[in-house]
Formats: structure tokens, C-alpha cells, sequence
């Protein structure tokens, strides 16, 4: 399979970049914007069933990828819903399409959760500090606890210099999630969707 024949659905600039570099140090294979369709949220998904189609019907056979967050159950997702959605969808406008849903295909969470589980374990301390923080909050009033966002941003702050060329490399954009030094993409928990991905890269 060509890599331009290959369409991955995402919900953000974070997911571009993560799955980008998942690609390229597993595979040695190097997508480009062009690979993307960033959906800014999933209900945008729904509006792209003719780049679906279209996709599918290129000469050799074009790949839909749909990689989303499953979110949490209760609050406009979870797995079992997430999951019902995307067969609906798929069925309904008889489209052509394989997905996977962070953290790991079969449990509520998102990119975030991800990213969490495969920091490099001698920087633990930093969501050791990040959870007293939390608790700190809740102890002293009806404070709102940072979102999980905030925390993967405070990790790589933590992880950088100072200067204004290092903070640029806390935006989604620029992380280097090659870096050794602050991701493991050896992790165990990268399993599943380094399964998914095999199937289609390798």
C-alpha cells in the first residue's frame, strides 16, 4: 500500500503529530498533512463521507483510517457507544473505513491517557507533583482541575529550557515523540495500535 493512498481521520493537530511519529519509527514511513484530515472533533466526521468514498475508489485501492478518542462513558461517549457510532456510520453510508479509538481500542479515555502511560518512567515525578497540585485544589475550594491537556503540556514544559526556541517545542505540533528522553514508543501500551497500524504500514 502507497502511503498516498492512505487517509488518516483525527480529531487534532496533537494526533497528526503523535501518529506521524508512531509511523515513522515503527515503519519507516513518513506521512505528510496530506495523509491527514484533521476533523477538529469527531462530529466532523460525519460530514466527510464523500472523502471516504472518494478515497476508496482511487486506483489501487485507497485506505480509510478513522482515529479518535473513545472518550468516556457518560458524558457523550465510552467505548461501546464510540464504537456503535462508527459501525453505524460505516453501515449506514456503506463506507469503507477501519478505526481505532485511543487509549487502546478496548477502554474509555482519550490521547491524553495515552500519552500519560508512555512518558519516560524517571520523569514520573512530574505527575507526582502534577496529582499533589490536583489534590491541593480540591482540598482548598471548588477549584477546576486543569484538563488532562494542560498536563501532558505542563510534562514537556518541565522537559524544556527556557528560551522561546525550547517552549516551542511544547505545542502539539512540534513534540518530538521520538524523543527517548521523554516518550517510551517501545511501551507495551503502545501495542494495539501498533497492531492496527502493521496491518497497513508494514
Amino acid at each position: 500500500m502507497m502511503k498516498e493512498n492512505i487517509l488518516l481521520y483525527v480529531e487534532g493537530e496533537a494526533d497528526v503529530k503523535f501518529l506521524s511519529d508512531c509511523v515513522l519509527q515503527w515503519f519507516c514511513v513518513e506521512l505528510n498533512k496530506s495523509n491527514f484530515i484533521n476533523l477538529k472533533g469527531i462530529e466532523n466526521l460525519w460530514k466527510n463521507d464523500q472523502t471516504i468514498k472518494a478515497n476508496s475508489s482511487k486506483i489501487g485501492g485507497g485506505v480509510n483510517l478513522v482515529i479518535l478518542d473513545t472518550d468516556y462513558e457518560g458524558t457523550n461517549g465510552g467505548i461501546k457507544q464510540r464504537t456503535q457510532e462508527l459501525t453505524d456510520f460505516r453501515s449506514r453510508n456503506e463506507l469503507d473505513f477501519d478505526f481505532f479509538l485511543f487509549p487502546n481500542n478496548s477502554s474509555d479515555g482519550d490521547l491524553e491517557v495515552l500519552l500519560e502511560s508512555i512518558i519516560n518512567p524517571k520523569h514520573q515525578v512530574i505527575f507526582d507533583c502534577w496529582k499533589s497540585y490536583e489534590e491541593c485544589l480540591n482540598e482548598k475550594g471548588s477549584y477546576t482541575i486543569p484538563a488532562r491537556k494542560t498536563k501532558i503540556y505542563g510534562y514537556v514544559e518541565a522537559l524544556v529550557g527556557s528560551t522561546n526556541s525550547e517552549k516551542e517545542k511544547i505545542k502539539e505540533r512540534n513534540r518530538n515523540y521520538r524523543n527517548p528522553e521523554h516518550w517510551d514508543l517501545n511501551s507495551e501500551k503502545l501495542n494495539p495500535l501498533r497492531e492496527f497500524l502493521t496491518k497497513y504500514f508494514k
